[in-house]
């Protein structure tokens, strides 16, 4: 009996001591809570955010609460929709003037260290990507080709000057033209998103909001330091939302503040080109497709990714790195393995 009643009196001993540590434990998974969403509304109140690493972090990335689908693969690269046409046009001789839209066309100079992919092109080549350039400056839908090119020839102009130019944030990633029986093409109707509807107004929305980031970049000393502000500011005010709208362009992060990898990459070249830091648009694969950046500061050139780097937290790990480094998932392709 005597033994019985010990069981009895341990087993409640231990019980009791059970249900302590459990209370215990909950009580400081609230105290915790509790901390951590006092700490957050002192970010809210204060409109800032936790200070970020200068470095490369050894976080483990984690994918943001957002609706991103494989880590930011949805760029659309220029694509053309061509149709022969019979006429007088495609009997002209190959040095003939080109129909007289393009007798204004105003000329550009276009740098090969700021402009390289007009650089990859021909001779003739670099003849239509002036005139496309002059067009979509002016916002005119249909520009008429005087050098003698193919199709194909023509989608590599396209290509060149939509990622040369992150300004022309109005123009469409789809274009259509016209071509002879022989395969030479003739004009191209360039396309225009939303933006270009109200022109004025976006211009300006767009010209306001990289001007904050500009301003404060500017009162940097280095090319690294205005860099290293420069993809903070992106990724501090920059959403990733594959459903936004105009999201291949640098508008949709600079202004609208959401986007894809197209818009992060463009948006962060068009500020760095405002710097005069020379910085490229780059397409290769990721797991899937993926846009990114290479940038030239004083000692190299280096990749940056602020799509991949925007996470929760934030991180480093892509910043600044080598070709070496990015083998390992980001792979070049096309006209991008010439940068």
């Amino acid at each position: 009996m005597k033994k019985l009643f010990a069981l009895l009196w341990f087993s409640i001993v231990m019980l009791t001591a059970v249900c302590g540590l459990i209370f215990y434990t909950d009580s400081r998974k609230s105290q915790q809570s509790s901390q951590n969403n006092a700490q957050a509304a002192i970010y809210t109140m204060a409109g800032t955010k936790p200070t970020l690493p200068l470095a490369p972090s050894a976080q483990v990335r984690t994918k943001p609460a957002s609706d991103r689908g494989a880590l930011g693969t949805d760029y659309k690269a220029m694509q053309g929709s061509g149709k022969s046409v019979s006429a007088p046009d495609s009997s002209r001789e190959p040095d003939a003037a080109p129909a007289t839209e393009t007798e204004s066309v105003k000329k550009y100079t276009f740098t090969e260290e700021m402009y390289p992919y007009r650089a990859m092109l021909s001779k003739e080549q670099q003849e239509v990507y002036d005139d496309v350039y002059a067009a979509a400056v002016e916002r005119r839908s249909d520009c008429a080709v005087g050098a003698m090119i193919s199709q194909d020839a023509l989608n590599d102009v396209m290509t060149a000057v939509y990622n040369d130019h992150p300004e022309l944030f109005y123009l469409d990633t789809q274009y259509s033209y016209e071509y002879s029986g022989s395969g030479r093409v003739l004009k191209v109707t360039l396309k225009y998103n939303a933006t270009a509807a109200d022109y004025e107004n976006s211009l300006k929305k767009f010209n306001d909001a990289a001007d904050a980031i500009i301003k404060g970049a500017s009162a940097l000393t280095t090319a690294e330091d205005k860099e290293k502000y420069v993809y903070n500011a992106i990724m501090d005010s920059v959403k990733y939302n594959a459903s936004a709208p105009v999201n291949q362009s640098a508008y949709s992060a600079l202004v609208n503040g959401r986007t894809v990898c197209a818009g992060y990459a463009r948006a962060f070249q068009y500020i760095m080109q405002q710097l005069g830091i020379p910085c490229y648009y780059v397409e290769g694969h990721a797991g899937e497709n993926h846009a990114w950046n290479i940038v030239k500061l004083d000692d190299g050139y280096y990749n940056v990714d602020t799509t991949w780097d925007d996470t929760n937290p934030n991180t480093y790990d892509y910043f600044n790195c080598s070709d070496a480094d990015y083998s390992k998932n980001h792979v070049r392709r096309e006209l991008y393995v010439y940068l």
